[in-house]
């Protein structure tokens, strides 16, 4: 059995659809913005409005990936700092 891992995250003061552009057009890292089929899930965690970013990274992806993503996402977090 296979088990890979998924997590939703949000950054405060941007739009989920945000941070996904700024990762796929500008560093190139695949992330899926919104619900995520989890309705239910994202109203008892208060997201409902504003959906979240999924990263769900594979068995193909390596700690350098893992790396750039942690990087991007904290260049990105630290632009709303003010």
């Amino acid at each position: 059995m296979t088990i890979l891992p998924i997590l939703s995250i949000n950054i405060k003061g941007f739009k989920p659809t945000e941070v996904s552009a700024i990762l796929d057009q500008s560093i190139v890292i695949a992330v899926r913005p919104g619900l995520h089929s989890t309705p239910f899930a994202h109203q008892v965690l208060w997201t409902f409005l504003d959906d979240t970013v999924r990263i769900s990274p594979g068995s193909f992806n390596t700690e350098a990936d893992i790396d750039q993503l942690i990087t991007a996402l904290d260049k990105i977090a630290s632009e709303n700092i003010g």
